[in-house]
């Protein structure tokens, strides 16, 4: 990840934590280290942590103690800067809905000439 020296520490850590999260979210495996988004977003965090200090607030948050990412997964930065996720509880599968939009179109067509003719 480009590191832009606009923005702040606070603002770039929470990114990768955000971003992180949302792997961790969306990964359906029950080792979340086994998910390559996952890992992926792990190394962009580990690349930050070892080229720039963190702030406080993410020390105390995950390299003094394991802190909660969501409500699945929590994570703890160790002294060599490498990343550890654990799952909290195992996530139910996201349903997605699929809609045909042509279909529907039709369907409120019919139902607007029948409402029409009567």
């Amino acid at each position: 990840m480009e590191t832009n020296y606009q923005e702040s520490k606070s603002v770039t850590e929470a990114k990768l934590i955000m971003n992180l999260g949302m792997a961790c979210r969306l990964a359906l495996m029950p080792n979340l280290m086994k998910c390559p988004t996952v890992r992926q977003r792990a190394t962009e965090l580990e690349q930050y942590l070892k080229s720039n200090t963190c702030t406080e607030v993410f020390k105390i948050n995950f390299i003094e103690f394991t802190g909660q990412l969501n409500e699945i997964s929590s994570m703890r930065v160790n002294c060599v800067n490498k990343v550890l996720l654990f799952r909290l509880k195992q996530q139910e599968k996201p349903v997605i809905h699929i809609s045909n939009r042509i279909s529907d179109w039709k369907n409120r067509q019919l139902i607007a000439a029948e409402v029409g003719h009567e």
